[in-house]
């Protein structure tokens, strides 16, 4: 298949989603083989959050998965890319809105964003003041975000919390976070928060999905403690909730808890984190205290 020329990345998003649909038939195979896909990078960004579910998930994103997971952009292009991806247009497009499409751009721009982490981690092209300032870029981010649908009928996946979690898992792993206690516990304290809403009831694997980060923090040094108080916050926001919401509400947010306390215990049966594993089946009990089938299938 002939590469991707100049006047090529010219074309209009459909003639472009037509030649992503070409590579993709090929598993994007003759992207490995190109020298400057700089300029397709560029020509892929403003689609990024797309609310074609087609252009945005399965052409695009995989497009990038595929350069940036090959290491086939050079160090210089994958710092341009990452100051798009933290841009105005894309991260925080719209942050603090709730049910518009540019939801989109923002969680999509998530995964791109865990993307370029990891290949920090093989490549060293950011700079510590880089990796440092994206902390409090993601804090903010995750923490501002309103918008927390997970799959959308017409547009597909918005996910903002499994995206986030996904972006907080790879910095997790970064050498210049990994073995922090304090900023271990500031990225998993804003992302536990998240799950602790009333106004949706998460449906689509964010339990699951978060639960990743939580035991990927203690590998790379947070205490079991440390992570043992989160939890214990999160059973006393349901609790303290009680009289402020109605009662759909309230369940609602208790379910949420209840979903990522039950996933993080199944999980942890497979990890040596025995003091966290008991604790986290402490919580999940202090909560369902009523609910004695729950106990029974977890004593």
């Amino acid at each position: 298949m002939e590469a991707f020329r100049a006047d090529e990345l010219q074309m209009d998003t459909y003639q472009l989603k037509l030649k992503l649909r070409q590579l993709r038939a090929v598993d994007f195979a003759p992207l490995k083989d190109e020298k400057a896909l700089f300029p397709l990078c560029l020509a892929m960004a403003p689609l990024i959050g797309s609310p074609d579910p087609e252009l945005r998930d399965d052409l695009v994103l995989e497009a990038f998965y595929v350069i940036i997971n090959n290491d086939l952009l050079t160090k210089a292009e994958l710092r341009n890319l990452l100051d798009i991806i933290i841009d105005d247009h894309h991260l925080v497009c719209g942050l603090g809105e709730s049910d518009t499409d540019t939801v989109f751009a923002r969680t999509f721009s998530l995964l791109i964003l865990s993307l370029l982490i990891e290949a920090d981690c093989r490549l060293d092209f950011m700079g510590a003041n880089t990796v440092l300032a994206l902390r409090d870029l993601l804090i903010r981010q995750i923490s501002q975000e309103q918008d927390l649908r997970g799959y959308v009928e017409g547009r597909g996946w918005a996910h903002s919390v499994a995206h986030s979690a996904d972006a907080v898992h790879s910095l997790i792993a970064h050498r210049l976070i990994s073995g922090n206690q304090g900023h271990l516990q500031n990225l998993l304290h804003v992302l536990l928060q998240k799950i602790c809403t009333h106004k949706i009831a998460y449906l689509y694997n964010e339990d699951e999905r978060t639960v990743i980060p939580v035991i990927s923090a203690v590998e790379n040094g947070l205490s079991e403690e440390q992570v043992t108080a989160e939890l214990a916050m999160m059973v006393d926001a349901v609790r303290a909730a009680k009289n402020q919401l109605t009662l759909a509400e309230h369940w609602t947010l208790r379910t949420n808890v209840k979903n990522f306390l039950s996933s993080l215990y199944a999980h942890l049966r497979a990890h040596p984190y025995a003091h966290l594993q008991e604790s986290t089946l402490t919580q999940l009990r202090n909560l369902t205290k009523r609910d004695t089938k729950m106990i029974s299938y977890f004593a």
